[in-house]
């Protein structure tokens, strides 16, 4: 940790392993405002005039929901989450399980025409081909609607990180401080 700048809420900071700049990053600080930065994506929050104490508030845990509410960005908030192979395997699972009690076709032959047309592809396809080929499938009775209502997303592993980053600079920096104090 480097601190190039500490005047109150105006702050620079730079993380990064001496001689080399892999995986470094930089937090600055104004009012009301925290920009993450550096070899992960870049986010610029803003909320309280000490951005710091509102990184705290949860005493070292991230909490990308409510943080991300505070990205300035509009197209970076809606980068936070993304298409997430695990949970739209999930809802086609579900949904598929829901309609065999309802449906007077041949649910294991549905199955195996499910899991090889659309399953089987799933870690092919991003949210719009996964939708695609869902809404297309329909096999003897059994089909998939309003399948824009399944939550295929979760949280980006690139907005996750700079989220850690954020807690453990804070972390790092304010462990300095009082150890600067004592």
């Amino acid at each position: 940790m480097t601190v190039l700048q500490d005047d109150g809420v105006y702050r620079h900071i730079q993380f990064a392993k001496p001689g080399t700049g892999i995986w470094s990053w930089t937090l600055t600080t104004w009012p009301g405002h925290l920009c993450i930065d550096g070899d992960l994506e870049s986010y610029t929050f803003a909320r309280e005039h000490d951005m710091f104490e509102f990184f705290s508030l949860d005493r070292g845990r991230i909490n990308p929901h409510y943080w991300a509410e505070k990205i300035t960005n509009d197209a970076a908030r809606r980068a936070t989450r993304t298409f997430s192979e695990e949970k739209a395997t999930s809802a086609v699972v579900r949904e598929f399980l829901y309609q065999r009690h309802y449906s007077a076709g041949p649910a294991a032959d549905a199955w195996e025409d499910l899991r090889h047309r659309v399953i089987n592809d799933i870690h092919t396809f991003d949210e719009s081909l996964f939708h695609d080929a869902v809404n297309r499938w329909n096999y003897d009775g059994f089909e998939f609607t309003d399948t824009y209502e399944w939550d295929t997303q979760d949280w980006d592993h690139h907005y996750l990180i700079a989220c850690h980053a954020i807690a453990w600079g804070i972390a790092k920096y304010r462990n300095a401080r009082a150890e600067s104090q004592q």
